[in-house]
């Protein structure tokens, strides 16, 4: 009882006086980060600094993959188209693909009607900001790979575009609590493109040798 009575002065308490506080320097946090990141990727190829390229892919897959969790793809999504339309030069499918119970990813995939008898290479191109973003600042790209006998997918893999949360629900909510549940929001991501690239390798119109990545 007597010592829950007895109170200690906030000058004795304290570890580090404001004096001794003042005269450590100390780094700010990113510059730490940042450092740490640097050794941990110097350290990172050094153990790959020996691997032929094959082995090399070989190793950052396995590594990615414990770091990802998930990201092996549905080989046979469901999917429905839900419309098509005419452009000039081009025809426009919207389809929608289920990568998994519950989960939808919105798609665009635009073919060069100049080439509608024989399969064309395509163009998977992703973004932040969503397939209608993609179209709206890329149209002048987009269109020089329809002329040249190229096809564009633009998907919506979950948590972009038409598949985002809205504003009471951020990305970030979802993100900590697929980390919870020791999955990330990354990997997920990734399973629902590479299942969309499952979806064009089954395609008769795609050829399917030749499909590219384009990341914005």
């Amino acid at each position: 009882y007597k010592e829950s009575k007895r109170r200690l002065s906030y000058s004795t308490l304290l570890s580090i006086t404001p004096r001794v506080n003042a005269s450590i320097k100390r780094k700010p946090l990113h510059l730490i980060a940042k450092e740490m990141g640097e050794s941990y990727l110097k350290l990172a190829r050094s153990r790959r600094s020996n691997l032929d390229s094959y082995s090399l892919r070989r190793e950052l897959r396995k590594e990615l993959r414990g770091i990802l969790k998930v990201v092996n793809p549905n080989k046979n999504p469901e999917t429905k188209l839900m419309w098509s339309k005419k452009l000039s030069g081009a025809t426009v499918e919207a389809v929608i693909l289920k990568s998994e119970p519950g989960i939808i990813v919105p798609m665009f995939i635009i073919r060069p009607d100049a080439y509608k008898n024989e399969p064309v290479p395509v163009v998977v191109a992703v973004s932040e900001g969503g397939k209608d973003r993609f179209l709206k600042d890329r149209s002048a790209e987009i269109e020089r790979l329809i002329k040249s006998g190229v096809g564009v997918c633009l998907p919506d893999v979950r948590g972009i575009g038409e598949t985002a949360p809205d504003q009471y629900n951020r990305n970030s909510r979802f993100a900590n609590k697929e980390l919870e549940l020791g999955k990330t929001m990354l990997g997920w991501r990734l399973k629902d493109l590479r299942t969309v690239i499952e979806y064009l390798k089954s395609r008769s119109d795609v050829n399917t040798e030749k499909i590219a990545l384009w990341g914005d």
